[in-house]
């Protein structure tokens, strides 16, 4: 699984318990490091990190390194192959295996319950179970922001490279759909999938009339649970004392009129099936798990670009690292401490 603030709790725990972390090819970007909090993914040091780079600036940039290797990852790990099996190494790789399988178990165990969900409304765990069921293995699928990503992110198994597609750390709302369609033009041969929030699908919603229009047949599923609901929750989680309670939901939830009486308040619903196909795409509502599925069969057998508004509760996925918001002093010491 992914280490950082999206990732899941065995790629974190084993990263930030390890002695020598081999890194290829990465820029240990803010994304995959939790912000940099020491202890939230890695432990650098105390943990020794080996860095192979064909870039010569990357290597050290943000973490202190023991060794640094430049060269192409392809022969320099051929080489490095090479060098570890003339090595004599006493092994613990039974024991770390068997911490590796405890951890995953215990991950799977946590994220069964919504995946797994027979419930009424859909979550976006069993959403991605069941579109991960329907896809072919090299289907292109675009994540982007908020839930919607951190949930790719830990609970979208990726079985080739290039086949999931992310904004990363800059969580860029509305690059999706026109991610989705560029990659369209470079594969028209596979199934391409943008999976933005109704949030993000509101920033370039336009596009689907450049896919109507160039026949680009593209799957768009919007992850609909009426608001900007990731900003909501972890300004909650990170910038709410204990000791207090406080109400996030202002301009974050989707809601006619005062949204500081949220709980009273009517929800503001887009039609996206209507908006569809008024653009003249294949436009679906999916409210219930049963119909994810056929929704999925016809969208794709539409042979047309194709918006599914797809409702989804607010459960909230664990989240193993960090993720850093401007934080007011009581925070800054604990990020100090």
């Amino acid at each position: 699984g992914y280490a950082g603030w999206s990732g899941t709790i065995p790629g974190n725990e084993m990263a930030k318990q390890c002695d020598v972390l081999l890194a290829v090819g990465t820029r240990f970007a803010d994304l995959s490091c939790s912000c940099y909090k020491a202890g939230a993914t890695y432990n650098i040091p105390p943990t020794k990190v080996i860095q192979i780079d064909i870039d010569p600036l990357e290597v050290g940039k943000n973490y202190p390194v023991e060794m640094g290797i430049i060269g192409d990852v392809k022969a320099t790990l051929r080489d490095f192959i090479e060098a570890c099996r003339s090595a004599q190494v006493t092994s613990t790789r039974d024991a770390w295996l068997g911490t590796l399988r405890t951890l995953k178990s215990a991950w799977e165990a946590e994220i069964s319950g919504d995946r797994d969900s027979d419930r009424s409304t859909v979550t976006m765990a069993r959403f991605f179970k069941e579109l991960r069921a329907y896809l072919d293995r090299d289907a292109i699928v675009f994540g982007e922001a908020g839930w919607a990503q951190i949930y790719l992110f830990q609970q979208f198994p990726v079985y080739m490279s290039r086949t999931h597609v992310s904004s990363g750390g800059f969580s860029t709302m509305g690059f999706s759909v026109p991610g989705a369609i560029g990659a369209k033009l470079a594969h028209p041969d596979r199934q391409v999938v943008a999976c933005p929030g109704d949030g993000g699908f509101l920033m370039t919603m336009q596009e689907i009339a450049t896919a109507v229009q160039y026949n680009i047949p593209i799957v768009v599923c919007i992850l609909n649970n009426l608001a900007w609901l990731c900003i909501r929750d972890l300004q909650n989680i990170q910038c709410t004392p204990p000791d207090r309670q406080e109400d996030r939901s202002v301009a974050t939830t989707f809601v006619y009129g005062d949204t500081r009486g949220i709980a009273k308040s009517k929800p503001y619903d887009i039609d996206f099936e209507g908006f569809a196909k008024s653009f003249g795409a294949f436009g679906a509502t999916v409210r219930s798990p049963e119909e994810i599925k056929p929704t999925l069969e016809a969208a794709f057998g539409s042979n047309k670009p194709a918006v599914i508004n797809v409702y989804v509760g607010e459960s909230v996925p664990p989240l193993p690292g960090w993720w850093a918001l401007p934080t007011p002093g009581y925070l800054e010491r604990e990020l100090k401490r």
